[in-house]
């Protein structure tokens, strides 16, 4: 199943209150403070403790990435 990379960015957009311009930027650049910032505390939180767990990050990458 192919991933709609533009769906994903407007409605990620959409749901961070963030312009769609300034999250392709974050993403094209692994800016993930960017992202962050527009975040409430507790989906932050979510992804602080996800992107610590070396499991569940590869997981993703190999799930979506194609790792």
């Amino acid at each position: 199943m192919a991933i709609n990379i533009e769906a994903l960015m407007k409605a990620a957009s959409r749901q961070l209150g963030m312009p769609e311009d300034k999250l392709r930027d974050a993403v094209r650049s692994g800016d993930i403070s960017a992202v962050k910032k527009y975040m409430n505390t507790a989906d932050r939180d979510k992804l602080d403790g996800i992107l610590r767990d070396k499991g569940q990050v590869d997981a993703i990458g190999r799930k979506f990435g194609g790792r």
